[in-house]
């Protein structure tokens, strides 16, 4: 038990090491960049590529050019719509690259670069169904209590269509593409989108169609943000931002993206969701074509889990110590950790702990601790219950043979308790398997993050649902 506590303490101090390497700052020569990579042909995935590199779009090229330009090195920063303002403001990004439009309360919290694109000429539109297009054939149409209008959480088109469509009922969501899968599967009756995006998503799905018509929008140019006081990065982006229209390399960018587009939708073969008979077949042919994104997505999945499950059984165990400890102030520490973390989800664990990391923190580490820290309270637990199993006689027979409380604790009592929880812990392990799946949010490369590239592409969300939920079942 002696060498066990050493090789505890040992991986402690190991795992304490690489947070903190992962957390070291080379910032000087850095570049963050945030982006939601849903939002064709600004930014999205080619999942041909590897790395950094299957990350493309105008607003990429755009993010590339700009750290060419300053000489710095250039960090993605993949996530979701909804979490880049977040990361932003809190300095887990240095610039802010996704298609962001004017909003007052933008300009309010964050600084906006110079106009480096205007959107569609200015059109903010709405898209629905070509079967539909006669249903809803103006603004005026989809402007009825009953009509469900899906548009991008935090985004211009949302607030847009609250004001300008108060009779809808007006659906925030985080995914673009998921959006279309709803529209196809008549869970939403339109989408509020930029007309830009609108025609890439034409191009690759001829079931969709544009209403005529579009928002009334006073600025519908796109801008990159910037922490607000960052005035000496930003008056470095601006004459970069002047340069790049001057030479016209955005509507370039524009161009070769929304051709890249297409052709990966073409190649993407999606499978059509309006048929009532669902395709294994087709589901299948998906599997095989994107398998080896499925099996990086596997990886990360199981090293997740692994990592969350291994560290959780050490702290719960000192938890676990804690709480039964005669130590008032240590139960006391351990009895409030324990209830706090098993009443917050994780989800929300997880958002604040990506705010609370140092900046250039590896997210797979991020991911990782929230994982362990919310396991490790369930594991406490088990491991109290397992402790409290075993019979009182046993620790009065180890005292009365001249053992301390510790050395009748290590050697007597852990060992039965460990053995009796061990199918406790195995169904632990089977609820952080599952659980990983958070770590699509901040786009780590979990089977869910693949599954989200999937179907960015091909616009089909049930079919790598299905094969992700197998995939898990199978696990």
């Amino acid at each position: 038990m002696k060498k066990i506590f050493k090789n505890i303490k040992a991986i402690i101090v190991i795992f304490l090491l690489i947070i903190t390497l992962s957390s070291c700052k080379t910032e000087s020569n850095t570049l963050h960049i945030g982006f939601s990579p849903d939002y064709a042909p600004y930014e999205f995935v080619d999942l041909t590529k590897t790395d950094d590199e299957k990350y493309v779009g105008a607003d990429i090229e755009l993010a590339k050019y700009i750290c060419q330009k300053l000489d710095k090195k250039i960090v993605f920063e993949p996530m979701g719509f909804g979490q880049i303002l977040i990361s932003l403001q809190s300095g887990k990004i240095d610039l802010a690259i996704s298609g962001f439009t004017y909003l007052p309360e933008r300009e309010e919290n964050f600084l906006m670069s110079e106009e480096y694109f205007v959107e569609g000429e200015g059109k903010q539109v709405i898209i629905t169904l070509a079967s539909n297009l006669n249903k809803y054939n103006s603004f005026d149409m989809v402007n009825k209590k009953d009509v469900r209008v899906g548009a991008q959480a935090g985004s211009v088109q949302y607030n847009l269509a609250v004001e300008q469509l108060p009779n809808s009922i007006i659906e925030p969501h985080d995914n673009i593409s998921n959006m279309v899968t709803y529209l196809e599967t008549n869970k939403l009756d339109c989408i509020a989108i930029s007309e830009t995006a609108a025609k890439a998503l034409m191009l690759t799905n001829d079931k969709i169609a544009m209403i005529p018509g579009e928002f009334l929008v006073e600025d519908s140019g796109l801008y990159v943000l910037a922490q607000k006081g960052n005035y000496e990065l930003m008056s470095k982006v601006n004459p970069i931002i002047k340069e790049v229209k001057e030479l016209k390399l955005y509507e370039k960018w524009m161009e070769d993206s929304a051709k890249l587009f297409e052709q990966l939708g073409d190649n993407a073969g999606e499978i059509d969701l309006t048929d009532k008979t669902f395709s294994l077949k087709g589901m299948w042919n998906m599997f095989i074509k994107y398998l080896p994104d499925f099996g990086k997505g596997l990886g990360v999945t199981l090293a997740l889990s692994l990592v969350g499950v291994l560290f959780a059984a050490i702290f719960g165990i000192i938890l676990c110590l804690m709480n039964i400890s005669k130590f008032k102030v240590l139960k006391a520490i351990s009895t409030t950790y324990i209830e706090v973390i098993r009443g917050v989800p994780l989800l929300l664990q997880l958002g604040l702990l990506f705010v609370l990391m140092p900046t250039g923190t590896s997210k797979f580490i991020t991911c990782s601790i929230a994982l362990i820290i919310n396991s490790s309270a369930y594991q406490a637990e088990i491991f109290r219950s397992g402790i409290q199993s075993i019979d009182k006689g046993q620790m009065e027979a180890a005292r009365s043979l001249g053992m301390s409380y510790w050395q009748a604790m290590i050697k007597i009592i852990i060992p039965q308790a460990i053995r009796n929880v061990l199918p406790s812990l195995a169904n632990e392990f089977v609820v952080l398997i599952k659980e990983t799946s958070i770590a699509s949010t901040l786009y780590v490369g979990d089977l869910m993050t693949v599954k989200q590239n999937i179907t960015t592409l091909t616009f089909d969300s049930l079919t790598p649902f299905f094969i992700v939920a197998i995939i898990y079942f199978i696990v």
